[in-house]
């Protein structure tokens, strides 16, 4: 996989760093205590950031099961943590708590 994807350390962490930036911009925005990313009520902001995020933080809300933070390596998790708790991945956690409509309503 690392071949196919051409992923390296470097590439790994130039990766770590956009995302880190992404997260920032999300941390600005949400500063001002707002709910949504844009307007009063859930929308494909909100929707797209906490999917594009899922992959960071991991939420248990998913809809299929992730690695748990102690099946990582500590590395990973650690950096998982990290994300969790900005602003911007705290907001992606709770988008999955609160908007994701649980499996059992789908039926």
């Amino acid at each position: 996989m690392r071949q196919k994807l051409n992923i390296t350390a470097e590439s790994a962490a130039s990766s770590v760093d956009k995302i880190k930036r992404i997260f920032a911009t999300v941390n600005e925005r949400l500063i001002d205590g707002r709910t949504y990313l844009v307007g009063n009520s859930f929308s494909a902001a909100d929707l797209t950031f906490a999917c594009l995020a899922a992959p960071t933080v991991l939420p248990s809300e998913y809809g299929v099961r992730v690695p748990q933070l102690e099946e990582l390596p500590s590395e990973m998790a650690a950096t998982i943590k990290e994300f969790r708790e900005t602003p911007a991945g705290k907001y992606a956690l709770r988008l999955f708590r609160e908007e994701r409509c649980p499996m059992h309503q789908l039926s």
